[in-house]
């Protein structure tokens, strides 16, 4: 009894907490950057959005970092030149 109230009360432990791989786009430009972590499953953020073109300055987490899908990375872009 204790184990199925266990289940209950946290349902995203099990099969449905799939575990990603982040993966590395710095000096990625932003388009490039945004397509390679939607297609990893994670949600794509821009910290200094008030850029809106430019290459991938750092990103967090790091490149190779394990997190659930739908997990958030996000990205500082250096300005375009």
């Amino acid at each position: 009894m204790l184990l199925a109230d266990a289940a209950a009360s946290n349902p995203k432990k099990g099969s449905d907490s799939k575990l990603v791989a982040v993966p590395d786009v710095r000096k990625s430009s932003l388009g490039e950057a945004r397509a390679r972590v939607e297609a990893a499953g994670l949600v794509f953020v821009v910290a200094n959005r008030e850029i809106r073109a430019g290459t991938v300055l750092s990103q967090n987490p790091a490149e190779g970092t394990k997190v659930k899908a739908g997990s958030t990375v996000t990205v500082t872009l250096q300005k375009a030149s």
